[in-house]
């Protein structure tokens, strides 16, 4: 009844009399996708991997079967009547596709059978009912993730409480409603808010999940030096920072007092406290238009709660900001390298000037950012910032298209942010969304996959030795980001760089925060006068000027601030 709902409402909508909308009947949709991204998450590729929906017949059940079958795995749904579990069975195949079975467990006795070979188990059934008695799952060998929607005693899944959240027992993780929930109500945050940004979203289990990915693949860290020594080194899921950025806030706000905060600042702006950036700053920063979702303008949200308190935060400028890249190097370009990027650089410049002993004008390297959607280069020469290559206009990624060919652009005929995050090395290996892993990328099983992996170094070598030409004789090629501490892939690419110059992955100095809050750090310190001062002297970060549109000539600068909603 739902989706003839949602289907009756959508069809009688016409442009420009629309809204968006979004299904979520009793909450059906979030609590499936919030319980199969926990789960993916826990197992990692769950392609050909044996998926048991417990009482997998009613709109929670369906949808998770339907998203686990989507996503590759073989799916068993279970019932207490037969019937109910092939017309279930009959709904996911139509809507999702894959592989899907059905089977009849008329009560728990029959859960030990019925558990023998899953590797993945969910349990969708009614609140206050037990089904899968703790023999059944508890030390089974092949067995990795166990999952129960049910928060009301007694527990679908015997041994396993509400409140377990990736916690192993009997060598298995254990997922419970509860936490289960916390995740949903994230999500269905996060979705409701989309609503408010375009009037032609529809959101239901499918499009629902891929809100949840997007919270759930990044992090913000939080790493804090007082005077060169480190007293914070915190990471934050995107989803908790985002949802509940009252809570990211008050983590600030009692590691403090605090001198100074180098916040999250997108394609950067010349240093700017946070209490002074106009919408039209973090539009420019976060280049995201009204309307638009993808790419980073969802943490604008978080950076105008930042802008509400009290805590001393600088926006830090980008690639394309510095007066140490040459004018030439910046015509027509945008994306040279986030301010994260420079960041990273920053790190780098440390690391490399403690390891050989020389001053920050000596130091020169071309660094490689390997993320998990991006690949970005910047090129050091003399402690200073030269040239870059921002992810959207660079080598190939894990996620991301890279540059564009533009004849491409014009065959894809509007180029959004959505765009802007497809079309990389896992797309071209045919892989769902969900089931995105540097690690298959290391050992290719498919043709597909080796093409990918095969675009995906050679394009991040070309374009590291190409950014060398900027640089007399770099010093070393520096690979830091989530790809290359996938030690295949990054031995795949510092082989060839190895010709031209040593090559070698950043250490940085904190374990959890990654390496473009540990260079923020490293920024802020030396803005607030402390160990860090001559580092961010060299860098020419308070020199920063100028906006992302200052050096575009195919496209006029008044058509660019139209495009992002300005006047």
């Amino acid at each position: 009844m739902g989706e003839q709902l949602l289907a009756a409402a959508t069809n009688a909508m016409f442009k420009p009399f629309s809204v968006s909308a979004m299904l979520d009947s009793n909450g059906s949709n979030t609590t499936a996708v919030a319980a199969v991204a926990k789960m993916v998450k826990a197992a990692g590729d769950v392609r050909s991997k044996r998926v048991l929906i417990v009482a997998g017949t009613g709109p929670v059940g369906i949808r998770a079967a339907g998203l686990f079958a989507k996503a590759g795995a073989d799916v068993c749904i279970t019932s207490r009547k037969a019937d109910a579990g092939e017309r279930a069975r009959e709904l996911v195949l139509k809507r999702f596709g894959g592989t899907v079975r059905a089977i009849a467990m008329p009560d728990a006795a029959e859960a030990i059978r019925a558990c023998e070979r899953a590797e993945l188990i969910l349990n969708a059934g009614p609140a206050g009912v037990m089904l899968v008695p703790k023999q059944a799952w508890a030390n089974r060998p092949g067995l990795k993730v166990v999952a129960d929607v049910n928060a009301v005693p007694p527990l679908g899944i015997e041994g396993v409480e509400a409140m377990d959240d990736g916690v192993t027992k009997d060598g298995v993780v254990c997922f419970g409603a509860l936490a289960i929930g916390n995740l949903k109500m994230k999500v269905h945050k996060a979705c409701i808010a989309r609503l408010f940004e375009r009037n032609d979203l529809v959101l239901d289990a499918e499009t629902i999940a891929d809100v949840a990915r997007e919270l759930m693949a990044l992090s913000l860290d939080l790493c804090g030096l007082d005077d060169g020594r480190l007293f914070l080194d915190r990471s934050w899921p995107t989803a908790e920072a985002l949802s509940e950025p009252a809570r990211f806030v008050a983590e600030l706000e009692a590691a403090g007092p605090l001198d100074l905060v180098a916040g999250p600042s997108g394609y950067g702006l010349p240093l700017t406290r946070v209490q002074d950036a106009t919408d039209e700053d973090l539009r420019l920063a976060f280049l995201a238009a009204p309307g638009e979702t993808g790419g980073i303008g969802g943490l604008r949200e978080l950076v105008r709660v930042l802008a509400r308190s009290a805590l001393p935060v600088v926006l830090t400028p980008g690639v394309v900001h510095l007066p140490t890249v040459p004018a030439h190097r910046k015509v027509n370009r945008v994306d040279m390298g986030t301010a994260e990027k420079v960041c990273a650089v920053a790190l780098a410049v440390s690391e490399q000037a403690r390891r050989f002993g020389a001053p920050l004008s000596d130091v020169s390297f071309v660094l490689l950012e390997l993320g998990g959607a991006f690949t970005a280069a910047v090129a050091v020469a003399a402690g200073r910032i030269v040239d870059g290559v921002g992810g959207s206009a660079g080598a190939l990624g894990l996620r991301a298209a890279g540059a564009l060919d533009a004849e491409v652009a014009y065959l894809a005929g509007e180029v959004s942010k959505a765009l802007l995050f497809h079309g990389g090395a896992a797309t071209i290996a045919g892989w769902d969304e969900s089931a995105v892993s540097p690690e298959r990328l290391a050992q290719p099983a498919t043709p597909a996959e080796q093409v990918a992996r095969d675009a995906l170094v050679e394009s991040t070598v070309k374009t590291a030795v190409a950014l060398a030409t900027a640089i007399p004789s770099p010093k070393e090629f520096l690979l830091s980001g989530r790809l290359a501490r996938v030690e295949s892939l990054a031995h795949a690419i510092r082989a060839p760089l190895e010709a031209f110059a040593p090559t070698r992955l950043i250490e940085g100095f904190a374990r959890t925060a990654k390496e473009g809050a540990q260079g923020a750090a490293l920024i802020a310190d030396g803005l607030a006068g402390g160990a860090n001062r001559a580092l961010v002297e060299r860098l020419a970060i308070r020199e920063a000027r100028g906006s992302v549109l200052d050096h575009l000539y195919v496209v006029p600068r008044e058509r660019a601030r139209r495009r992002l909603g300005l006047a």
